[in-house]
């Protein structure tokens, strides 16, 4: 249904950070369904990408971003620090995260898109003494990353608010599945993965029922777009959470890989540690209230595309 109303409404669409790790699958996917994409990244474009039209440049300047948004009508708003490079740099952290982010939208307003997607991290909302996360619950961000994000969101909102700009932030949980480009990535699952498929017991650095919600970048992909074509009406809350609603705790995770090999003989090491257990899960009930989109990928069959 997603697909069907993309296509039938041709856009241009920006997509920034357009050769991280979710950007290379958004362009692949909608270029695949005849979209004309530019991507915009600091790197140069994959080789992979030949039909995407490409700007190299960096959201932290203003006038890169009037150019790459310049004939778009739509944006999705990828580019962002990581949360390690985040915390070796809080400086560039929120230069890139938030100044950043307020360079992307400026430049919407000027040039006056009909819709941006910015997407957001599950990690904003910190410790909470309840779970599910719902949208409605007081974000507590306890990285520098997940505040760099939740400033970035506070600006969507005041552009909302100001400008009438139509804006859907998605919060993202753990999203998780096989790179583009085959790159490598160094999440808890792809490190316990490796360790699993050659036989090693992986170990476990944090409270081993400290938990995540892990979504599959194929459904993450649906819901980018499918916000790409559900209006948002005026008044209506524009945040929402993009997660499975399940939790999984670092304990279970290593037990449903090693179960993947057969090799249910593992056990984990885990380090000791002082930290309490800290969780993050989405209430998935505004994705589908507003977006129709309900993660259908369950963790077992999306840990098998890791090898694909």
């Amino acid at each position: 249904m997603a697909e069907k109303s993309v296509i039938d409404n041709p856009l241009k669409i920006l997509v920034t950070g357009a050769s991280g790790y979710i950007g290379q699958h958004v362009c692949m996917v909608l270029t695949n369904m005849g979209l004309h994409i530019r991507g915009l990244s600091r790197s140069p474009c994959p080789a992979s990408f030949q039909n995407i039209e490409w700007i190299q440049g960096d959201i932290i300047d203003p006038q890169t971003m009037k150019m790459a948004v310049l004939g778009c009508q739509c944006v999705i708003h990828l580019a962002c620090l990581s949360e390690v490079a985040c915390q070796k740099d809080p400086k560039l952290a929120f230069q890139v995260n938030t100044i950043g982010t307020l360079n992307v939208l400026e430049a919407a307003r000027q040039i006056g898109v009909d819709k941006f997607i910015f997407t957001s991290s599950g990690q904003v909302y910190g410790e909470q003494s309840r779970l599910p996360n719902r949208e409605s619950d007081l974000p507590r961000p306890i990285s520098l990353y997940a505040a760099s994000k939740l400033c970035g969101e506070i600006l969507c909102q005041s552009y909302i608010q100001t400008f009438n700009l139509q804006v859907i932030v998605l919060r993202l949980f753990n999203v998780y599945g096989p790179s583009i480009d085959r790159t490598p990535r160094h999440t808890v699952e792809t490190i316990f993965w490796e360790l699993i498929s050659q036989g090693q017991p992986p170990q476990i650095l944090a409270h081993p029922q400290s938990g995540r919600d892990f979504i599959h970048i194929h459904d993450v992909i649906r819901s980018i777009q499918l916000a790409l074509v559900t209006p948002i009406l005026n008044g209506t809350t524009n945040i929402i959470n993009v997660g499975t609603g399940m939790l999984t705790t670092l304990i279970d995770l290593v037990y449903i890989e090693a179960s993947l090999f057969n090799r249910t003989d593992l056990k984990p090491t885990i380090v000791e540690t002082n930290q309490k257990p800290i969780c993050f899960q989405a209430d998935p009930r505004r994705a589908w209230e507003l977006l129709k989109f309900k993660a259908n990928i369950p963790l077992e069959k999306g840990l098998l595309s890791l090898t694909e």
